[in-house]
């Protein structure tokens, strides 16, 4: 029984030190953030996944458990700019695997670099 005990404040102790290791290196990231922010040379974009959006949204119970359609929106946004850029899709246009999301970065970084070159 004082075996379970030992493993259990083991445990406690390696997600204390987990926690404290994930808020150390974001607020070191946030730190970098900054910094990047204020050089006139870094662009300086942001990525969000917004996984399920349910299609059509309803609160109506009969509407609620048809089949729906789901979306996914995939957003990258240029801190500096402040320009947002969305990327919506449907289950039916293909899946949300990383090929997807590399197919994705990959257009829009050939966009980017495309469009510093008319600058």
């Amino acid at each position: 029984m004082s075996a379970l005990f030992v493993l259990l404040d083991k445990q406690a102790i390696w997600m204390k030190l987990n926690t404290r290791l994930h808020q150390y290196k974001k607020l070191e990231a946030r730190e970098e953030q900054e910094k990047n922010k204020k050089s006139e040379k870094n662009k300086i974009y942001t990525m969000d996944l917004q996984y399920v959006l349910l299609c059509p949204k309803s609160t109506v119970s009969f509407l609620y458990y048809n089949m729906k359609l789901v979306v996914h929106n995939f957003t990258i946004f240029n801190i500096k700019m402040k320009e947002g850029y969305c990327f919506i899709g449907n289950e039916n246009e293909g899946g949300v695997g990383s090929n997807e999301f590399a197919s994705i970065l990959s257009v829009f970084i050939n966009k980017e670099s495309h469009d510093i070159g008319k600058n």
